[in-house]
């Protein structure tokens, strides 16, 4: 009841407009102003009806309730043909929201990420789920490229900035395996032989491209009696073997020579395995061989590097063929010295009786003569 009489309240004043308004029919100047009026009248009346919101009591039968989601919009007449339009601007607006805010991906389908399936922009390709490092197409959806770090169809290695054009072990600046154990070259110093090279008659196995056993070689440098003594001698040695790549790993290398009181065998290892020359050549059995009175494979003629030394080439050793001292004065001084009137025992390197490291009982050499030394690996 009382949202009728609200309403009858709202058209009231309309009404008493139109019937106050009502012309008199012969009179044409007062019927044009009458549909002027009525024409006023009515877009007053529908837009207050669309716009205004009147007070309600909670009561939700009142239409006023209900108009929240098109409140702006106004409906007018067009007077060239009575039709009528209306704004829905409110409406354009809030579709426009609606379209930005559910959606976020790009134009072409995909999310502008890496991975998405699409190519976009600084990306040189796109793969989706199917982009792999060692692909068509990387991770980063890059091409696949020698450097970038990744080993991919057509490559055997890719090591980034690390790749080299020779580095051992190492990738080639064209993605190749730089030289490496197996791929049948003896890649000095690194190696010693390599299983697909043709090893000497004589050589014993090769193992992760170096010989099984422990490696002897004759000095390529010849020294006077002074070697500081026999740790002075035994530097000497591992300074060689190092310049010739064989002591890495912690490698030692040692003199064998004999002092007045301390001998080669109390400084050397006693090792089970073979003792062989650079080119795998055997020269014992073990250690029990090596110091049997005899060579048993071959004489000591290859230096640190593999070359040949002289066959009439000495070496400062004051040591007997079983490793003990050879003589309590003929040791330069402990070695320590190369003037008149010192001496010193030495063995001849093309031996292999036991006069490979005790040539000269009878007549010693003066220590001022240049000598090499025997080094053997430890």
């Amino acid at each position: 009841m009382r949202t009728n009489y609200r309403r009858l309240l709202w058209t009231y004043p309309v009404l008493v407009s139109l019937l106050g308004a009502c012309p008199d029919p012969d009179d044409p100047a007062a019927t044009s102003a009458t549909e002027s009026s009525a024409t006023e009248s009515s877009t007053s009346f529908y837009e207050m009806t669309a716009t205004d919101s009147a007070p309600t009591d909670g009561n939700t039968d009142d239409p006023t309730t209900s108009t929240s989601s098109t409140a702006t919009a106004s409906t007018t007449t067009d007077p060239s043909d009575g039709s009528t339009a209306t704004d829905a601007s409110s409406t354009s607006e809030d579709t426009s929201f609606t379209d930005s805010d559910s959606t976020s991906s790009t134009s072409d389908g995909g999310d502008g990420s890496c991975g998405d399936g699409v190519v976009d922009d600084g990306e040189a390709c796109d793969l989706g789920e199917e982009n792999d490092n060692e692909g068509e197409c990387t991770k980063l959806c890059a091409l696949p490229s020698c450097g970038d770090g990744f080993t991919q169809p057509g490559e055997e290695c890719d090591k980034a900035e690390e790749n080299h054009p020779n580095a051992y072990e190492g990738c080639t600046l064209e993605c190749l395996k730089g030289p490496y154990c197996g791929d049948g070259h003896v890649d000095a110093p690194h190696e010693d032989c390599d299983p697909g090279d043709e090893p000497p008659p004589d050589a014993v196995e090769c193992v992760d491209c170096k010989w099984a056993g422990k490696r002897v070689f004759a000095s390529s440098v010849g020294y006077d009696g002074n070697l500081g003594g026999l740790s002075g001698a035994d530097s000497k040695c591992q300074a060689l073997a190092e310049a010739a790549g064989i002591a890495g790993d912690g490698v030692i290398y040692r003199a064998w020579l004999s002092s007045a009181t301390v001998s080669a065998s109390e400084r050397m290892s006693h090792a089970a395995e073979p003792y062989v020359l650079r080119n795998g050549t055997e020269i014992a059995e073990d250690w029990e061989d090596l110091t049997d009175g005899a060579l048993s494979g071959s004489s000591i003629l290859l230096d640190e590097n593999g070359d040949k030394v002289s066959l009439f080439l000495y070496a400062w050793t004051n040591t007997t063929p079983n490793g003990g001292i050879a003589s309590a004065t003929e040791h330069c001084d402990n070695w320590g010295a190369s003037e008149f009137p010192n001496k010193g025992r030495r063995g001849l390197t093309a031996a292999m009786t036991s006069e490979w490291t005790d040539a000269e009982s009878n007549s010693p050499a003066y220590c001022s003569k240049k000598s090499v030394l025997y080094c053997v690996e430890q």
